[in-house]
C-alpha cells in the first residue's frame, strides 16, 4: 500500500461517506483531522469544533465577549453530546 494507511483506502472512505455523510472526521473527509495533531482527540475534536463554531458564529468583539461566547457554548452541550465523547473512550 506504500505506506497508505488502511482506512485512507477508497473503499474504508466510499462506506463512511454512504453510512456517515458529512459526520466522519479523517483524511478524505469534509471535517480534515488537523495535521501534526497527535495529541488531539476524536472526542476532543469534536468538543473544539463545536465551541469554535459556537464562539465564531457571531464574532467577538471584545475579549469579555469572546469569555462570554466561550462560556456559553460549554453550558450549551447536552448530555447527547457528552455520550458522544463517551462512546469514543469504550472503543
Amino acid at each position: 500500500m506504500d505506506g497508505a494507511p488502511p482506512h485512507f483506502h477508497q473503499g474504508v472512505r466510499l462506506f463512511l461517506n454512504n453510512n456517515f455523510p458529512n459526520r466522519w472526521i479523517g483524511r478524505g473527509s469534509t471535517i480534515e483531522w488537523p495535521p501534526r495533531s497527535p495529541d488531539l482527540t476524536v472526542p476532543g475534536f469534536f468538543l473544539w469544533e463545536y465551541v469554535k463554531d459556537f464562539v465564531f458564529l457571531l464574532s467577538p468583539t471584545t475579549p469579555e465577549n469572546m469569555k462570554k461566547q466561550i462560556r456559553e457554548a460549554f453550558q450549551s452541550i447536552t448530555p447527547q453530546m457528552s455520550k458522544v465523547a463517551a462512546n469514543f473512550q469504550k472503543s
